[in-house]
């Protein structure tokens, strides 16, 4: 009986040492954040982007760093859609592209 309850507090610690933390971003965020971000940060920004063209935007932090998000969306450029991945970080003041 102690065995099994050992193995269950072992599980549950390496449970919670590789938990993540999600966050919600909307569309107007990531443009928001994507737009004032330096243009080295951002090499596939040719203009100014619209919230109208994210989509599907999913963000994920590791435990340990619960205010940096590796995002996961999707732009849409001419027809089509196209996927892409941009560290953010979050403060105060709102969300920032992370340098890579």
């Amino acid at each position: 009986m102690r065995t099994i309850a050992a193995i269950a507090i072992v599980l549950s610690a390496t449970s919670s040492a590789e938990a993540v933390v999600r966050r919600t971003l909307t569309p107007q965020e990531l443009a928001s954040a994507i737009n004032n971000a330096d243009a080295q940060r951002v090499p596939y920004r040719k203009t100014k982007m619209s919230p109208d063209d994210i989509r599907a935007i999913r963000c994920v932090a590791p435990d340990e760093e619960p205010t940096e998000f590796r995002c996961k969306w999707e732009q849409h450029i001419k027809g089509g859609w196209v996927k892409r991945t941009t560290w953010l970080d979050i403060d105060g003041s709102g969300w920032h592209v992370m340098d890579a």
